[in-house]
């Protein structure tokens, strides 16, 4: 359901939620009611005919654990919510101790013997990532600077 640009809802954590949320976020431009079929609670929305209906929801299937985000939550939610899932399955910083500038994704695919990492700017400016002296740049300036809409490749290797 679409809202007006005047009107907003908030996703409250449900108590005890496995994320450890605690914070109230707002919602805004669009919320979305769900049926739930094994899923479980993390926040419900907390003002009008959405009230106590889910925002947040986790379903584990097989060996994941599926996150479903119903609204169009605040920024600070996403940080707060994504930190934690993290946290929760132990993943972990392919730059570790790098922190990344607004709109670069960084990604790997892997081998017995070889990482590679994609590192892709998809912001508005250039910028500089510092590669781990470990990897050989494959794809991408040497200096680590990527143009906006540009991707780097690094390799890594066990030989």
């Amino acid at each position: 359901d679409g809202l007006y640009d005047f009107e907003e809802n908030e996703g409250i954590p449900a108590e005890g939620n496995e994320l450890g949320l605690e914070k109230t976020y707002k919602a805004e431009h669009l919320c979305e009611l769900v049926e739930l079929r094994g899923a479980h609670v993390l926040m419900t929305y907390g003002k009008d005919f959405y009230a106590g209906k889910p925002v947040l929801t986790s379903h584990v299937f097989g060996k994941g654990t599926a996150y479903y985000v119903c609204a169009d939550m605040e920024e600070a939610f996403y940080e707060d919510c994504f930190k934690r899932i993290l946290e929760k399955h132990e993943v972990s910083s392919l730059l570790p101790g790098i922190k990344l500038p607004k709109g670069v994704e960084v990604s790997s695919r892997e081998t017995d013997t070889k990482r590679f990492l994609f590192i892709q700017n998809f912001g508005e400016e250039d910028v500089t990532i510092p590669y781990p002296q470990t990897y050989r740049v494959l794809l991408g300036a040497e200096n680590g600077r990527i143009g906006k809409l540009e991707t780097a490749v690094l390799e890594w290797s066990a030989e």
